[in-house]
């Protein structure tokens, strides 16, 4: 999941992360790379937290701005700021920029491939998996197993 995750920063960081004189060149990979662990890392923070009605809610999101109000997002916005700030010296306005700017689109894009039964780069069962949340997705859904949810999406 990382690897697609990454693809899909870089392919939306242009004018956000490579063109943004505030991000030095040489770091432009480095920041594709935090940003998408960061992105990975909140969204298994939320499963941990048992928070699944987020992460349910944000693959239910048919647009970027009611994605953005999803609590989840939230805190991977937060987490990405943060480590822009701190690893990469940018300024919290700049880093709240960068975020703002990227991750709509990064979670819209994920959301959208992941629910098109066509893309197999982000598979539901391997994302499943990967957030350790196959069992919990599998009782939200109001079946065993992740067949539920993939109904839900419409798989």
């Amino acid at each position: 999941m990382i690897d697609q995750l990454m693809n899909l920063v870089r392919n939306n960081a242009g004018d956000t992360v490579i063109n943004n004189p505030a991000i030095p060149n040489d770091k432009n990979d480095e920041v594709v790379r935090d940003v998408s662990n960061n992105i990975s890392e909140g969204l298994k923070e939320e499963t941990d937290r048992g928070n699944m009605q987020s992460i349910m809610d944000l693959f239910n999101s048919s647009d970027e701005s009611s994605m953005m109000k999803n609590p989840a997002v939230g805190g991977i916005m937060s987490k990405v700021t943060a480590s822009l700030s701190s690893k990469f010296g940018v300024s919290p306005q700049i880093a709240q920029q960068i975020a703002s700017t990227l991750l709509p689109k990064v979670m819209s894009q994920f959301v959208n491939k992941t629910k098109d039964p066509n893309d197999r780069d982000f598979d539901l069962q391997d994302i499943a998996k990967n957030l350790g949340a196959g069992d919990l997705l599998g009782k939200l859904s109001g079946e065993g197993g992740l067949g539920g949810l993939g109904k839900m999406f419409g798989r």
